[in-house]
């Protein structure tokens, strides 16, 4: 487990280390979630992102489910 004080530092270690899931928020300083989704699915497309947010509406639900699968519980 590690975290990352931004979503740059998040890509970096995904890069260095072997991660087999990625909690990100949507509302982070630098790149939002929905971008740190979009690069980890590059290097990493079958890594599990979990995007969370206080923040939800429709449009950024339905960015988030056209950029990965989404899972509900």
């Amino acid at each position: 487990m590690d975290t990352a004080p931004d979503g740059r530092t998040a890509l970096g270690k995904l890069a260095e280390s072997s991660f087999a899931i990625m909690l990100v928020d949507l509302k982070m300083p630098g790149m939002d979630g929905l971008q740190v989704l979009t690069e980890a699915k590059k290097s990493r497309p079958d890594l599990v992102v979990i995007l969370m947010t206080a923040y939800a509406t429709v449009d950024t639900a339905v960015l988030a489910m056209s950029r990965g699968r989404m899972i509900t519980c």
